[in-house]
């Protein structure tokens, strides 16, 4: 799909940050990322269609879903209400610090910390960070 195109931020990228500056580090999100609060369990019947299967009814149910291109390819995936709310967080300029914050809020410290990690290292892997600034 049509979005500029801006490089990508790799794990090792992040190796040289010092510990001290992780709180107030900010990301910035590939100009393809897309995130849609789906209403509907779409991304199973469309995945369904696609390997040409009979796709499941249609059920009411949220459903936030994550769209991006790399490598010249759409991916999208189904994404939990928590991943939902913490990229929606890093999309609006929040800090990392701010974002593990906030994970805290329903997870606890230790829980949080590694939550955070978690979706960092698969939001970097899959393409969606392009700057940490």
């Amino acid at each position: 799909f049509d979005a500029e195109d801006a490089p990508t931020l790799q794990l090792q990228d992040l190796a040289n940050i010092p510990p001290e500056c992780w709180a107030d580090l900010k990301f910035t999100i590939h100009p393809s990322v897309q995130v849609l609060p789906l209403q509907w369990n779409v991304v199973l019947v469309w995945k369904a269609l696609d390997a040409g299967d009979s796709p499941p009814n249609p059920v009411k149910t949220a459903e936030p879903c994550l769209i991006w291109r790399q490598d010249l390819n759409s991916h999208f995936q189904s994404i939990n209400a928590a991943e939902f709310s913490a990229i929606q967080l890093v999309i609006s300029g929040a800090t990392f610090g701010e974002l593990c914050h906030r994970l805290q809020d329903s997870a606890g410290e230790q829980a949080a910390i590694t939550q955070a990690a978690q979706y960092l290292s698969r939001w970097l892997n899959d393409g969606l960070i392009s700057q940490a600034i």
